[in-house]
């Protein structure tokens, strides 16, 4: 690419992001945009203190329930000075037998919140390798526009003086600009995808620096695929479903717990007939007589469970479905792309070099010249194009597996 290209590609970025003298262009691999991702994106940070907080939230096996104190008398009376509580203290709603099941939905959400973050990371690994591959792209087409339009340039520039000389008919020379024209109005469109393309790219990166794509060969990026034969047993997105039953489970046993009977303790420093020394106890139980509100906590519970058993079968069959599309359309663009690489992509090149030198020579005239020419550039722009969807749909299989 041009120098002068990039300098108009980063003043238009830096608007947004940063002075470009500060923090020069750099380029990263695609396994760089991913570490890099890792450690910047905030949707990533934020699942992350989501555990954190899950972790620090204090939620108290036993519940203790409340405490008073109290004073008073009894049996006084008729010259007798009775039983004086000189104080007393009572616990009410002690209870012991729920913890296991508050333990097990603490452990539950836990669990959930590390899932949603698994989750996260691989669809934003997958989206970040998807955004890489497009501005690698991008940049590819806008360098097939930016090579035909120097073709067209140098084509216009000798059919001028043709045309100056009476040597070309006028129609002839304004057909030519006319196509010149309208490579230039494409290139600038792939300029400003491939502009758009970096502005996403560096979302994802949410750094201080700016970045570009390596521009390695695309053999070297094929040659690294790796792909399960078979759909994996687990995916993080089912085990954010399969998660969430089972915090719906432990709500549900953590709601039925609450029809079991809490525990009351009271104890009382005494005076009788003003005498010190004598004290009291009582232990008891307490226990909803009316279960109304409790039953409709239980079944509301009962309720979720049932959906997130219907949202993890569901989500089992999207899933199934979607790996089995995207396996035909990676076979679809694997058969597509090696046609390109193997042959209209040669081909196209050696149109383009022969067109130039036949139109030079005078062996062919202007009408052949530019359509060998657009052939040729639509052959390379497709290719270019079959080749990020093949990238594309690869990565949407490379990260369909879980941890």
């Amino acid at each position: 690419m041009k120098l002068k290209t990039i300098y108009i590609i980063v003043l238009s970025i830096v608007v947004q992001l940063v002075n470009a003298q500060e923090n020069p262009i750099k380029t990263l691999t695609i396994d760089q945009a991913r570490e890099l991702m890792k450690a910047n994106y905030p949707q990533l940070k934020s699942a992350e203190l989501d555990i954190e907080a899950q972790n620090k939230i204090y939620t108290p096996l036993i519940e203790w329930g409340e405490t008073g104190l109290h004073t008073g008398k009894e049996e006084v009376g008729n010259g007798s000075k009775g039983i004086q509580t000189l104080w007393g203290i009572e616990h009410e709603g002690i209870n012991f037998f729920g913890a296991a099941s508050k333990k097990k939905w603490k452990e539950a959400q836990i669990n959930l919140a590390k899932s949603i973050k698994n989750n996260t990371l691989q669809n934003l690994e997958k989206e970040i390798s998807q955004v890489w591959v497009k501005a690698y792209t991008q940049e590819h087409i806008f360098k097939v526009y930016e090579k035909t339009d120097s073709i067209f340039n140098g084509v216009i520039y000798a059919a001028k003086l043709n045309y100056e000389q009476g040597e070309t008919a006028k129609l002839d020379y304004l057909a030519l600009q006319n196509q010149s024209y309208l490579i230039k109005i494409k290139k600038e469109q792939a300029l400003r995808d491939y502009q758009s393309a970096l502005y996403k790219l560096n979302a994802y990166l949410n750094s201080k620096e700016l970045y570009i794509p390596d521009s390695i060969p695309y053999e070297q990026l094929l040659s690294s695929f790796d792909l399960p034969k078979n759909m994996p047993s687990k995916n993080t997105l089912l085990q954010v479903e399969e998660n969430k039953i089972k915090v719906a489970d432990a709500s549900y046993k953590k709601v039925k717990n609450e029809f079991l009977p809490k525990l009351n303790l009271t104890f009382e420093r005494q005076k009788v007939d003003g005498e010190n020394g004598f004290y009291s106890y009582q232990v008891g139980v307490k226990f909803p007589l009316f279960f109304n509100g409790l039953k409709t906590m239980k079944e509301k519970a009962k309720i979720e469970y049932e959906i997130a058993e219907m949202n993890y079968q569901q989500t089992a069959l999207d899933l199934q479905t979607n790996y089995l599309i995207y396996q035909e359309d990676l076979l679809k663009w694997k058969t597509s792309w090696d046609y390109y690489a193997n042959s209209a992509l040669p081909l196209a090149k050696e149109q383009q070099k022969g067109s130039l030198l036949a139109y030079k020579e005078g062996e062919i005239d202007y009408i052949t010249f530019v359509e060998n020419m657009k052939a040729s550039l639509l052959i390379e722009i497709d290719a270019w194009e079959v080749l990020a969807a093949y990238l594309s749909t690869y990565y949407e299989l490379k990260f369909f597996d879980s941890l």
